[in-house]
């Protein structure tokens, strides 16, 4: 008996470490967000009228901002649960008077993006898939999700997306349409 008390208690701590570090991952609840990266900033324009591509896959409008490290992490729900995130680094002091108002994020290094996979994805293996500039792209060893990283040329430079599947087969077709 005196063996199985600690055991136990390996046990119980290994699940709530196992728990705890899936807290960011794709189909959290947004209570769990709150809880790990604190008060999110709700999206000011609600929902836009009329219908919206994405509606089948995210509650259009119910986008949450966190903000965890020097990142600026927005996350996009479908009933309740993340769809998808949009991670940008945040502008410091220094930032603005080097680059003035011209670049509205700073450059994400090699670093920055492993760094925003672990926050928001802890548990997924990224792969990395071949793109042209200045789009550099991923996907988990599974496929579940998708990342795109704008690095320049595009009217979100610097910001690191992710999707899961359903977000991503949208994101996709819409993109190929505005080819």
């Amino acid at each position: 008996m005196h063996i199985a008390l600690p055991r136990t208690f390996l046990i119980l701590g290994l699940q709530f470490a196992v728990a705890g570090s899936c807290v960011a991952q794709i189909g959290t609840k947004k209570d769990e967000l709150i809880q790990r990266f604190g008060p999110c900033s709700p999206n000011p324009s609600g929902k836009p009228k009329g219908p919206n591509v994405y509606d089948s896959v995210l509650d259009v409008g119910e986008d949450c901002a966190f903000h965890s490290d020097s990142f600026r992490i927005v996350a996009y729900f479908k009933a309740g649960r993340v769809q998808s995130f949009d991670c940008a680094k945040e502008r410091t002091f220094w930032d603005s008077l080097l680059h003035g108002k011209s670049e509205p994020n700073p450059e994400l290094t090699e670093d920055d993006i492993s760094r925003l996979f672990r926050i928001v994805t802890p548990d997924l293996e990224w792969i990395s898939v071949p793109s042209g500039e200045p789009i550099r792209r991923w996907r988990t060893s599974d496929s579940s999700a998708f990342a795109y990283y704008f690095a320049g040329g595009h009217y979100n430079r610097h910001w690191l997306f992710v999707h899961s599947a359903a977000v991503d087969a949208i994101y996709r077709g819409v993109a190929r349409e505005l080819r």
